[in-house]
């Protein structure tokens, strides 16, 4: 049987952070350049707001993965893919910088988040376990404890590393949510179906196949 490896889930309190008004945008891993936001951002109601992300982040230079997903929230449901997942890795599973090593996550320099509302939870700590195909960290329920949990609160900045186990959470009112979602560059894989960037910006990594079984979560 193969040896579980040890992987670290981190989660950092980058403090308050208010975000723009709800317009309903949907953008999903777009391309655009960290150090450049007014120039490869269309929307500029939002760049105020992307370059005081970028100035939280580990790194502050290349072609990072934009996700803005403001949408209207159904109550019992949850805004983003349910289940405990980690981010960014791929159908074969595995960790090891994202696209690399077996599906991976997002380099080294991990993402940083901010929602308006609460609508996740996740664990910092330290995991002898295996990364599921997709990020599925669903056989890890029984050794995440609730009261071990960080709850990602709205309208604050948080820094997660690249195997942040993490589980979104049902909302109990109708909510008009926004998620932000700042993924730092990386050469991994992107997918068809991911938001072109109209400005010009490529993604740095090869272009996969779309991952039709989550990108259609919220369509």
């Amino acid at each position: 049987m193969k040896k579980l490896k040890t992987f670290r889930s981190e989660v950092k309190d980058l403090g308050p952070f208010q975000l723009p008004a709800y317009s309903g945008i949907r953008w999903m891993m777009m391309p655009f350049r960290l150090e450049d936001v007014k120039r490869t951002i269309t929307a500029e109601d939002w760049h105020e707001a992307l370059q005081r992300m970028v100035a939280l982040a580990p790194v502050q230079e290349g072609v990072g993965y934009l996700t803005i997903d403001e949408a209207e929230v159904e109550p019992g449901t949850t805004h983003r893919r349910p289940g405990i997942h980690v981010d960014g890795v791929g159908p074969t599973g595995g960790l090891g910088g994202w696209g690399g090593g077996g599906g991976g996550g997002w380099g080294t320099g991990g993402m940083v988040i901010v929602a308006s509302h609460l609508g996740c939870r996740a664990w910092h700590g330290e995991f002898e376990a295996r990364i599921g195909p997709n990020g599925d960290c669903s056989h890890m329920k029984s050794m995440l404890r609730d009261e071990d949990a960080i709850p990602l609160l709205g309208q604050r900045a948080y820094w997660l590393n690249e195997s942040c186990v993490h589980e979104p959470l049902s909302l109990a009112t109708r909510t008009k949510r926004q998620f932000v979602r700042l993924s730092l560059p990386s050469d991994a894989p992107w997918y068809e179906g991911y938001t072109r960037n109209p400005l010009g910006v490529e993604p740095t990594g090869p272009i996969h196949p779309a991952r039709t079984e989550f990108m259609a979560y919220r369509p």
